[in-house]
């Protein structure tokens, strides 16, 4: 936790192909959905890489390309996009800010549905996206496969403008919901980022209930810290009278904080830690997984702690299927290393 997050980093040199064709400085995306897009852009445009304040007509983009990458974007997000919204907006910044709006959680239940599947072996997933609204988790459920039955538990922040201060009491309050839809086990959890942290302490809890985890997967545990931490002990904090920007800020801060303060308890259960290949396996010793559980896999999954998501989704799908597929295996599994 000692790197600045993905989206506090430093930007990539321009190539020369892209000329005077920019205006303004070059800012790289902060969240999986923005990745997604950015992506999404430079295979549309043939232009790498592409800022999320940069727009798309003046990057040489026309309507039909528009049309195009519009088209591909709803099938990647599962989501209905206007036109207008691209019209009204031509950078990924706007775009993104535009889908959020559109795809509230006012109103949405507690536990999402992305992906039915069989009735057996649900998977309960924490995706960790407070600012980019987990989108991503569409097509890690189509490439889990149409059996797996996929379900998402939106974080604080996203879910409603109420946001606990500790990962302790995010866990409780989304074990609520989880137990409020699905009220006995066996459970199978997973989450990214903070949200593995989540759906950790569910777990943990889960199993003092007397309550059956066949799988916990944790996908890039944990939360790269700030370069400027402000430090916060109050209670629930509302996030509601904030603006879209000033929102992102202060929920970065606010689970900035809470990753930081949370320590694992010992744990019971077999888990699955999923880490990007350039992530320091030791940027924490707190999060020694092996001490926590005597049941330990490690795996690595290509990419970096976004992209991993995004461009490389297909491998990260078939080790979370691979882990999953685990849980039906009799026996405990010894830990790696």
């Amino acid at each position: 936790m000692s790197n600045p997050p993905e989206s506090l980093g430093t930007p990539n040199s321009r190539p020369t192909e892209l000329g005077t064709k920019i205006r303004g400085v070059y800012k790289p995306a902060g969240d999986p959905l923005q990745v997604l897009l950015v992506e999404l852009w430079e295979d549309s445009l043939g232009l790498r890489p592409v800022g999320i304040r940069d727009n798309f007509f003046e990057l040489g983009g026309d309507s039909l390309l528009a049309a195009d990458m519009l088209m591909e974007a709803e099938v990647l997000l599962g989501t209905e996009i206007s036109a207008e919204i691209l019209l009204s907006g031509a950078t990924i910044e706007q775009l993104a800010a535009a889908l959020l709006i559109e795809n509230s959680a006012i109103g949405r239940p507690r536990v999402v549905e992305v992906q039915k599947g069989t009735p057996e072996g649900r998977f309960f997933y924490l995706h960790g996206d407070f600012n980019g609204g987990g989108f991503y988790c569409v097509n890690l459920a189509r490439h889990l496969g149409r059996e797996q039955g996929f379900y998402t538990l939106p974080p604080h922040g996203l879910a409603g403008p109420l946001v606990p201060p500790t990962i302790g009491e995010m866990a409780n309050d989304q074990l609520k919901a989880l137990v409020e839809f699905q009220p006995h086990g066996p459970y199978r959890l997973g989450g990214h980022c903070n949200g593995a942290l989540i759906a950790f302490d569910m777990a943990r809890q889960l199993l003092l209930r007397g309550e059956q985890v066949e799988a916990l997967v944790l996908i890039s545990p944990g939360l790269a810290a700030l370069p400027t931490p402000v430090v916060n002990n109050s209670p629930t904090v509302d996030i509601s009278p904030l603006s879209l920007e000033h929102r992102r800020q202060a929920l970065l801060q606010l689970y900035w904080k809470a990753c930081v303060d949370y320590f694992p308890q010992p744990y019971a259960g077999r888990i699955s830690v999923l880490y990007s290949a350039d992530e320091a396996r030791e940027d924490n010793p707190k999060y020694d997984w092996k001490r926590v559980s005597k049941q330990v896999e490690i795996h690595e999954v290509p990419g970096r702690h976004l992209t991993m998501l995004t461009k490389h989704i297909q491998d990260l799908a078939k080790c979370v299927k691979e882990c999953l597929g685990t849980a039906t295996r009799p026996g405990p599994r010894p830990a790696v290393g």
